[in-house]
């Protein structure tokens, strides 16, 4: 896996190249034909949270495709019923959240059954939204 921030490009036809080399100095080449187009809404492509089942804390991830055109992002904690038990808006996007069970009002979670979901707010005014769910077991 290569993680490089790109500058920014203009619109149209692009390849990208690849050259690597082992350690007996041989080498070899692969190219990546991609197209950069205008106003290409961001889509969130990755929301986990880790460890699931949890015990004491867990640490929320998400990931998207063009995190340059995210304004806000916030995260939700939800029962079953649909009760907001935790809500979180982190100052960076791309920082983990942890969450150490709490409540809002300051009462520690039940195990059982939890949804969570993220909020991502563009900078075209696009609100996206994708949910999971995570275990609460007892210690």
């Amino acid at each position: 896996q290569v993680k490089f921030k790109l500058p920014t490009l203009p619109v149209g036809k692009h390849t990208l190249t690849f050259r690597i080399w082992d350690l007996l100095n041989n080498s070899t080449t692969k190219s990546m034909d991609f197209e950069v187009v205008k106003s290409l809404k961001p889509v969130v492509f990755s929301v986990s949270n880790y460890p699931n089942p949890v015990v004491e804390s867990t640490r929320f991830m998400v990931k998207n495709e063009n995190p340059e055109s995210v304004i806000s992002t916030s995260i939700e904690v939800q029962d079953l019923a649909g009760r907001k038990l935790w809500t979180s808006s982190p100052q960076n996007n791309l920082e983990l959240i942890t969450w150490n069970l709490m409540t809002s009002n300051g009462q520690k979670v039940n195990p059982g059954v939890y949804l969570y979901r993220v909020i991502i707010k563009t900078k075209q005014n696009d609100i996206l939204t994708k949910t999971n769910k995570m275990l609460i077991v007892a210690p």
